[in-house]
């Protein structure tokens, strides 16, 4: 069973804030979303990532929590 993204999670790949990202979404359409919280399906997750490259927006390089906890 995999685990569902929220729009917090995606947010954070893109380099904005949860609310931020809902509030974006919700602008475009997208009503289902009803804050940063929402949690997505992975055809949802699809669509707004490819949304946002549409519109020209590219991943940040995010460092995850466990290479601090390891050094």
């Amino acid at each position: 069973m995999s685990t569902k993204k929220r729009v917090y999670d995606i947010a954070k790949e893109y380099g904005m804030t949860g609310q931020d990202l809902a509030k974006h979404l919700r602008d475009r359409g997208m009503t289902q979303i009803k804050g940063h919280m929402a949690a997505l399906d992975d055809f949802l997750v699809l669509q707004i990532e490819g949304m946002l490259e549409a519109e020209g927006r590219t991943r940040v390089q995010v460092r995850g929590n466990e290479e601090a906890a390891e050094g």
